[in-house]
């Protein structure tokens, strides 16, 4: 680039090796000669420094315009270059002033704003330009002074693209820039290359302002990300007032021209971030983030001293470690809600008297006994402070509280604040407190069920992902009543005996969407519940549970929402489902035309269950049948917990079609019965030893039905009828046999 701009010369016997313009009248650069090049007259950066372009000339005119091909933009170089201030006179004497006085045009943090002149006296040496930390550069005719400012990364998003590869979002970096004494807030686009830096990240920049706040709109935004800044860890060991400078560590530094987030002021006794530009000025201190635990206070004494204190043992909630801490403070409590007359109560001996919150106080003794209004009383996050004792906070929504809700072994949520859906899943940590102590249960699968309205419950969601990781039980009443959510996915069950009583078990299901191994059971004679379930394969059902875990009741899902009483959950199956973006469309029993289920999927999560882990696998919505469990004010519009996607069978188990069955008994009678519902047995053979589950079955059979016995006599028979020809059949010594092809059922009676 710069032999392209030296001129050229030419060789003659008289004079040897001459410049051109000493034989020609026109002075020719390399460039030009050569490459038909030509420099452009000069510009300026954002900043203001000096540059000119190359580019090729076609048109004689030597000038850039919109026919001109650029090559190559070249920043001039400066004459001098500082980072702190500077006198004058040194200046003057490093760029070779001639004159007394030169004045320059001079640009603080960009062309845009901040433009100013300077004069430059050869001989004063009081005066200054720049600043600590401020990169000044002085050129022939002007001086760039630019600062380097401290940004926090408050999030970073990739480029998004569509299923055709197009663009359609540039990669985003968001910053808040220190430039006052509040921030500004800036965006950048990076395009299709992705920004390297994390959420939380301390950044350098260099940014185009007005005055001392960075520019944000598109007319003047220009920021240049020099990279994360340096930092150390520590507390200041000498305190300077106005001097421009701190100590951390023992070691002093220079503050910036814009050290300006300062957490530290005069605190001499934390450790704070400090955070340096790239020429070792500091540049701010920072808060360090608190690294929080969450635990549930177990119990609290006083430790008689002077002064004195409190001790408290903790039950770690992701761990149920126990440990004793030094207690600064916590959060008092009240019927049913934090206090907030009583947030962050210091703890004080109390001689006698009550032993509990009291506002600001939470009056402790040194006899365990009488601190028992202590003992398990809420979970807190756990803050450990500079001097190794703790505070424990829950107020303020730091820990949610809710005081009559129900938890069940398998169920994705239970009712927490203002009644709304708190999710769980295989992660979250329950404790549970007992009689005995404290007891953990890892995942929503394993923790026990209670009885409806009785748990009182803290809990906490760390990540704002509206699933809870730590879930505190602090009373409830056990129970094996309850509810979930069941589907066989074998039609396999068995029959086994507790003492004298016959159970009938499921042997493969999915209940709460967890696999399960005889992990349902009902008394043989009670309505024959789970050899309904094994006929129904594919199919979820809304199954109770009585006290001792024996299943009280099904409900098959249908087409028609169904509400869990008094709950805000329902259930339903979609009538030609579909999935736009998050959001799962379908029709119910109703309504012939027009959408009828709008249900969200943006909380989800993996609650997919059945044939498909995700509802983006699927590729043919009209070949699965599709059932959602979902929270909803209507029954119509909500927010799906769980959604189980099975494919279709050959004949589908969850339909209820209207009938045709006929069957053939002893005396080649043959009777052929229409109308009314069916019941889902399908593929199975019934003899009389198991006859009560075809008649049962029967009994199902809902409207209607006409017998049309041989010569055409028909007569109206009613499920009594049926259940009685069944049976008949069967004393008689015929197997049953039931099928389901193309929605009509067949009885076929046969030794």
């Amino acid at each position: 680039q710069v032999a392209a701009y030296v001129d050229t010369v030419e060789y003659t016997p008289a004079f040897g090796y001459v410049a051109n313009t000493v034989v020609t009248a026109k002075a020719e650069t390399l460039g030009e000669k050569n490459f038909n090049l030509t420099k452009s007259a000069d510009g300026a950066d954002a900043w203001g420094r000096p540059q000119y372009k190359w580019f090729s000339d076609d048109n004689g005119n030597k000038t850039v315009d919109a026919k001109e091909t650029k090559y190559a933009t070249i920043q001039a170089k400066p004459v001098a270059t500082y980072t702190t201030a500077v006198a004058e006179c040194q200046v003057a004497a490093d760029t070779k002033q001639v004159a007394r006085e030169k004045t320059y045009v001079t640009y603080t943090n960009g062309t845009a704003h901040n433009v100013g002149s300077q004069v430059i006296n050869s001989i004063d040496t009081v005066g200054t330009i720049g600043a600590q930390g401020r990169l000044t550069e002085v050129y022939s005719d002007c001086i760039v002074m630019i600062d380097t400012l401290l940004a926090k990364v408050t999030n970073v998003t990739a480029a998004r693209y569509d299923a055709a590869g197009h663009m359609i979002a540039g990669a985003k970096l968001y910053l808040e820039a220190y430039d006052v004494a509040a921030t500004t807030d800036v965006t950048l686009d990076n395009g299709a290359t992705n920004w390297t830096y994390a959420k939380g990240d301390m950044v350098l920049i260099n940014a185009v302002q007005n005055g001392n706040t960075v520019c944000t709109t598109a007319a003047c935004q220009y920021v240049d990300v020099l990279g994360v800044a340096t930092s150390v860890v520590g507390a200041q060991t000498n305190i300077w007032i106005n001097a421009r400078q701190h100590t951390v560590n023992g070691t002093t530094y220079p503050d910036s021209n814009r050290y300006l987030l300062n957490d530290a002021a005069n605190n001499s006794v934390n450790n704070f971030t400090w955070f340096f530009d790239n020429n070792g000025n500091l540049l701010g201190s920072a808060l360090i983030p608190a690294t929080y635990t969450y635990a549930i206070l177990k119990n609290i004494i006083w430790v008689p001293g002077t002064p004195g204190y409190a001790t408290a043992t903790l039950v770690d909630a992701a761990t149920g470690t126990e440990s004793t801490v030094t207690v600064d403070s916590l959060d008092g409590w009240v019927t049913n809600d934090w206090a907030g007359t009583s947030d962050n109560a210091v703890p004080t001996y109390q001689v006698a008297g009550t032993y509990n919150f009291n506002n600001a106080i939470a009056y402790v003794s040194n006899e365990s006994l009488l601190n028992g209004a202590y003992a398990g009383v809420a979970l807190y996050r756990v803050t450990t402070k500079a001097n190794g004792h703790v505070a424990l906070d829950g107020y303020n929504g730091v820990v949610n509280y809710y005081h009559a809700t129900t938890i069940t072994t398998g169920s994705t949520f239970f009712k927490g604040v203002s009644g709304k859906p708190v999710y769980v899943d295989d992660n979250t940590v329950f404790t549970a407190k007992t009689a005995t102590g404290y007891v953990q249960y890892v995942g929503k699968n394993n923790v026990p069920s209670y009885v409806d309205n009785t748990v009182r419950v803290f809990y906490v969601d760390l990540n704002a992902d509206k699933i809870a990781d730590y879930v505190y039980i602090k009373e409830g009443t056990l129970t094996y009543a309850g509810n979930a959510f069941v589907m066989a996915t074998a039609p396999t069950y068995m029959t086994m005996y507790e003492g004298s009583t016959a159970y009938d078990v499921l042997v493969n299901s999915l209940v709460g969407g967890a696999p399960a191994t005889n992990g349902v059971k009902a008394k043989h004679d009670n309505n024959d519940y789970v050899r309904v379930l094994a006929g129904r394969v594919g199919v979820p059902h809304y199954v109770t549970y009585g006290p001792n875990g024996d299943v009280t009741g099904i409900v098959q899902f249908t087409e028609t929402a169904t509400q869990v009483g008094g709950t805000t959950t329902w259930y339903v199956k979609l009538r030609t489902p579909y999935l736009s973006g998050t959001t799962l469309l379908g029709y119910n029993a109703s309504t012939p035309a027009g959408v009828a289920h709008s249900i969200s999927t943006s909380a989800l999560g993996a609650a997919v269950y059945g044939d498909y882990t995700s509802l983006e696998a699927v590729t043919d919505w009209t070949a699965v049948n599709v059932y959602v469990v979902y929270t909803s004010a209507d029954g119509v519009d909500g927010f799906a917990t769980s959604v189980y996607v099975v494919n279709k069978p050959a004949t589908d188990p969850g339909d209820t079609p209207v009938v045709s069955i006929s069957w053939t008994v002893a005396g080649n009678y043959e009777y052929a019965i229409t109308g009314g519902s069916a019941p889902n047995y399908v593929g199975y053979i019934y003899t009389a030893s198991n006859f009560e589950t075809l008649t049962a079955a029967a009994t199902q059979f809902t409207g209607t039905m006409y017998v049309t016995a041989p010569g055409g006599l028909r007569h109206t028979a009613n499920a009594t009828e049926l259940a009685t020809s069944i049976n008949s059949m069967l004393t008689a010594g015929y197997a049953v046999e039931m099928t389901n092809a193309n929605g009509t059922w067949t009885f076929v009676a046969s030794k």
